[in-house]
């Protein structure tokens, strides 16, 4: 079936044809291949068609042929290779990216994340660009168009498309498809979908989608049907607070402009830092440096290498954290003195001094998470407190 996977998504290998019933004489100085036959090759044909069909993330249909040569059953099959739009096909009891093969000479290569790009990049258009058929211009909620619209003219309120009609404007976000009938495109549904259309189209959006999400920022794994997935993924959320922050902090909380369905104490709890844009200098001329500078590629590439480290124990080298903290605190406090460190110091030459302004600002990013939850639900603050206890400095 390695085989099957891999003449389906080799690219510009044009698919490729499998036989069973040959055997290659492993005496012979040259490739050569003699009859021994198939045994029961209705139960075999049945066997792989069922397994195409089951095993993949996508039913696969070989075309198979069988051939009487020297009186023995010979069974010729087919494997068509995928569209763009396809592949990557996958064993779906593995994922991605192992569960994916791609045929490199004569033999089978399990795919590796490089590989994907590969597939992807030759994709024509986008996930969000995909159009949902099962929609037309009622699914689209009035009110999200002004929104935007009001949202659109007070960052720039030049803006072209601002004098352009609701369905030009839909049209130049890529968020319908173009005709009599438009339909909504998955970007258009999520950003201009009413209630009932998002429930209807995507019916794990809002409860069942936060449950997944709780689970998988706990212990990183979630569930497809039968089958429980792992993978190491983190998730961001951006978001823009309307108003003024300091009346939001005295009538709510930083929490507040999430959706109604994902004001969660539990699903919050999870997070583990809360970064204030609106503390952040705004980029300056005197920020840029004169010398060299890193490639977005080679910077990426960089950040992926660094994915191979830990660097959460960097606190115990130093300090202490107080016995207030609960688990999910301290998970989150070392995430993040991690993660800063590998920016920072990836070389993993650091001081007492360093891990501590590591540290305080893991502290405060988590404490504010905390703060917003107690006012959400009652939950107790984050301890202020970190108790020294040893130094190699």
């Amino acid at each position: 079936m390695e085989t099957v996977c891999s003449y389906a998504n080799e690219p510009g290998l044009g698919g490729g044809y499998i036989l069973l019933g040959v055997e290659e004489d492993e005496n012979s100085l040259f490739p050569y291949y003699s009859i021994c036959g198939v045994k029961d090759a209705d139960k075999v044909q049945k066997d792989i068609a069922s397994q195409c069909a089951d095993s993949f993330n996508i039913p696969v249909r070989p075309i198979i042929e069988t051939e009487m040569v020297n009186d023995k059953v010979v069974i010729k099959i087919y494997i068509n290779e995928l569209s763009p739009e396809q592949k990557p096909l996958f064993f779906k009891r593995k994922g991605l990216p192992k569960g994916a093969f791609r045929r490199i000479g004569s033999t089978d290569q399990s795919c590796t994340e490089d590989d994907l790009r590969v597939f992807y990049n030759a994709q024509q258009g986008s996930f969000d660009a995909t159009v949902l058929n099962d929609t037309d211009w009622n699914d689209i909620d009035e009110s999200a168009i002004d929104l935007y619209r009001r949202l659109r003219a007070n960052t720039k309120p030049d803006a072209e498309e601002l004098v352009y009609s609701d369905k030009e404007l839909l049209l130049s976000l890529n968020c319908i498809t173009r005709g009599n009938e438009p339909k909504l495109t998955i970007c258009g549904l999520l950003l201009f979908g009413t209630k009932a259309a998002l429930r209807r189209c995507m019916p794990m959006k809002e409860k069942d989608g936060i449950q997944i999400m709780k689970g998988f920022m706990a212990n990183g794994s979630f569930s497809r049907g039968k089958e429980s997935i792992n993978a190491d993924a983190s998730m961001v959320f951006v978001g823009n607070i309307n108003g003024s922050i300091e009346n939001l902090v005295k009538t709510s909380h930083l929490l507040n402009p999430f959706p109604k369905d994902m004001i969660d104490s539990a699903f919050f709890d999870r997070f583990h830092h809360y970064l204030p844009g609106w503390e952040i200098p705004k980029m300056r001329p005197e920020y840029f440096t004169n010398s060299y500078g890193f490639i977005s590629d080679y910077y990426a590439e960089c950040l992926r290498e660094m994915r191979k480290h830990n660097f959460s124990d960097a606190i115990n080298q130093f300090f202490r954290l107080g016995k207030d903290l609960n688990q999910r605190d301290t998970i989150a406090v070392k995430r993040t003195v991690s993660g800063l460190v590998k920016l920072l110091f990836p070389d993993g030459k650091y001081t007492k001094n360093d891990i501590r302004l590591c540290l305080e600002y893991a502290l405060v990013g988590r404490r504010r998470i905390k703060e917003q939850l107690k006012k959400i639900g009652g939950m107790n603050t984050l301890p202020r407190r970190i108790i020294e206890i040893k130094s190699f400095a």
